[in-house]
C-alpha cells in the first residue's frame, strides 16, 4: 500500500466522522450547507440527517475500499504495469 493510499483513505476517514457529527446533530449549521439546505427545505430536519447518515456510510465504505487496496479487475496499478512491460506482455 502506498503512502498516497493511506492519506486519501485517513482523509475519507475523516470526512465521514464530519459528516457523522453532522448526521448526530453536533454541527448545527450542517442543515445549512449547499445540498443539504435543499434536502433540509424538501424533506425537513429528519430528511437532512438521513442523508448524513448515507454520506456517512458511503464514505466509510469508500475508505475501505481504498485502505484495502480493492480494485476492479481491468485496473492495474503502475507497478504491475511496469513489470509486465519489462517482461514483454503486452500492457493494458
Amino acid at each position: 500500500m502506498s503512502g498516497d493510499q493511506i492519506f486519501v483513505g485517513s482523509v475519507t476517514i475523516l470526512l465521514s466522522i464530519a459528516t457523522l457529527l453532522a448526521a448526530l446533530g453536533y454541527l448545527p449549521g450542517a442543515d445549512k450547507l449547499g445540498v443539504a439546505s435543499k434536502v433540509h427545505r424538501r424533506y425537513g430536519a429528519r430528511g437532512v440527517r438521513l442523508f448524513y447518515w448515507g454520506a456517512t456510510v458511503l464514505l466509510l465504505a469508500l475508505a475501505v475500499a481504498i485502505l484495502r487496496d480493492a480494485r476492479p479487475s481491468f485496473a492495474v496499478p503502475d507497478s504491475d504495469r511496469n513489470e509486465l512491460s519489462a517482461d514483454g506482455a503486452s500492457s493494458p
